[in-house]
């Protein structure tokens, strides 16, 4: 595992990951300008608020399409109101926007650019790289923010990985969220 750390994170901070959905299951977790894409921003970023005001100013994301590029781009917009956070972008493979249009590729290098640490799993795809991205993310967080609507795959799985660690989980869930008018109070809290 290879680190480039710009800013080292706050001692005294804790850590939050974040983990959810694709585009290709919601396809308007790429579409920033669509309504779903707002309701779920900004139900993500009050939950995010909050954990700042609980004392968490480490952020982890996964780097992928949707979710992941959701909450990088939050942190970084509530990083210019509160320089004491820092984002921190975990890289499954170095190969992984290679399919991605370009522009996902672009805004995925700023990102990358502006992330205050990446950490890299491996050079190359393997079959266990995205696990191991989503274990690292687990073992160095205590609390996790899943935008999940129950169904199995990755975020299914990193959701069980937190649950065996006993971590803080607030599960938003995007269906029942893209359904409700105002957006839901559709959050569930586990505290282990």
């Amino acid at each position: 595992m290879r680190r480039i750390e710009r800013k080292r994170p706050d001692p005294a901070g804790k850590t939050l990951a974040f983990t959810g959905h694709r585009p290709n299951k919601y396809p308007c977790l790429g579409e920033t300008a669509s309504a779903g894409y707002r309701r779920i921003r900004a139900r993500l970023e009050l939950l995010t608020r909050q954990a700042i005001e609980d004392g968490f100013t480490h952020f982890v994301c996964g780097g992928a399409l949707g979710v992941d590029t959701m909450a990088a781009l939050l942190v970084l917009d509530l990083r210019r109101e509160n320089p004491r956070l820092t984002l921190e972008i975990v890289v499954p493979c170095e190969e992984q926007p290679k399919l991605w249009p370009e522009s996902n590729r672009k805004l995925y290098g700023q990102i990358l650019a502006s992330a205050d640490v990446v950490t890299w799993i491996s050079t190359e795809y393997t079959p266990f790289c995205m696990r191991e991205r989503n274990c690292y993310m687990v073992d160095v967080s205590s609390r996790l923010i899943a935008v999940h609507d129950g169904s199995r795959g990755g975020t299914f799985m990193t959701l069980e990985l937190a649950l065996e660690k006993g971590m803080d989980i607030i599960t938003l869930n995007p269906k029942a969220l893209l359904l409700t008018e105002a957006g839901g109070m559709n959050e569930r809290k586990n505290h282990h």
